[in-house]
């Protein structure tokens, strides 16, 4: 049997930012934020390079202006730096963070209960971790449907 993964269309890369996407629900951290990051400016670069009709041109100007995609593009052009800070009271002082494990639980359900504090700061803005992830793919997902 072959299995091919490929990556030959705007669908392929859309498909990898919710992939992208649920693993940060699953691991917060700041690896898996810059590949989700990585794959939303890559998709909008595919797309910006897709053949275009009226609705597609629309829609590549429109996720240029979205604030949350001009900071990810920021992040890539290494024009702002960003931190991901977990604060998780189950840790031991001195623990070293895991950036490879499988999650007893997923982050997103820590937060949705409050046992961990997720901040993400991109240059000196705070923003919500998942909030600005969903807001991406959110957007995203709208040229997708159609």
């Amino acid at each position: 049997m072959i299995f091919t993964h490929e990556f030959t269309t705007p669908r392929n890369l859309y498909d990898k930012l919710i992939r992208e996407n649920e693993h940060l629900d699953m691991v917060v951290s700041g690896d898996t934020f810059l590949n989700f990051v990585s794959t939303a400016v890559c998709l909008h670069d595919w797309l910006k390079n897709a053949p275009q009709n009226e609705t597609a041109s629309a829609f590549v100007s429109k996720v240029s202006r979205d604030s949350n995609m001009k900071l990810c593009k920021e992040i890539l052009a290494c024009k702002v730096t960003f931190c991901v800070k977990i604060e998780d009271p189950t840790l031991e002082e001195g623990a070293i963070f895991e950036h490879v494990r499988v999650p007893e639980a997923y982050d997103l359900l820590a937060y949705t209960n409050d046992t961990k504090k997720f901040s993400l700061t991109i240059g000196s803005k705070e923003i919500d971790i998942f909030k600005f992830k969903e807001e991406i793919a959110l957007l995203f997902s709208v040229y997708f449907k159609v």
